[in-house]
């Protein structure tokens, strides 16, 4: 008996479905056995049980040349996974839309979801304006500490 595999599972976790394959070598090449998909929320180890039941009810044979005839006979499969992940996200901050847009665009190119924040930023900038016109110096760093803060926070809630 070899020790490579006459069976294998193939996974794909998507965002919201999982998607399961059993292959399996058949008369000497690598052959879809079945396929299936259900909600991410059941995960891939059901699935892949439901796909070796329907092999050994179908093919019993087949099932037992592949060691894939009794329950559960299919956990340890080695197993091909991938997975869709969401794209990273990034706050863009500027004091105006003329130098946020070209920064934004650059960030959707690179994969980013980005997620423009010029208008907190032009209400910093005229609340800075208005801090050092009634304080002084260190009233004004303060402000914009706070400020910028702030912005940064509004910032991170908005893209969450």
């Amino acid at each position: 008996m070899s020790s490579e595999p006459r069976a294998f599972a193939a996974v794909d976790r998507g965002t919201a479905t999982v998607a399961t394959a059993l292959v399996g070598r058949v008369a000497g090449h690598w052959r879809l056995l079945g396929a299936t998909a259900g909600p991410m929320s059941v995960g891939p180890d059901p699935l892949i049980e439901r796909l070796r039941r329907r092999l050994a009810e179908a093919d019993p044979e087949l099932a037992r040349e592949l060691a894939l005839d009794v329950p559960h006979g299919a956990v340890g499969l080695p197993r091909i996974e991938s997975g869709t992940t969401a794209p990273p996200e990034l706050a863009v901050l500027a004091a105006t839309d003329r130098h946020q847009l070209p920064l934004a665009a650059a960030a959707a190119g690179a994969g980013w979801v980005s997620a423009q924040a010029g208008v907190i930023v032009g209400a910093v900038a005229g609340a800075i304006a208005v801090g050092a016109a009634a304080g002084g110096y260190h009233y004004v760093v303060d402000v914009i500490l706070g400020l910028v803060v702030a912005a940064i926070a509004v910032a991170v809630a908005a893209i969450l």
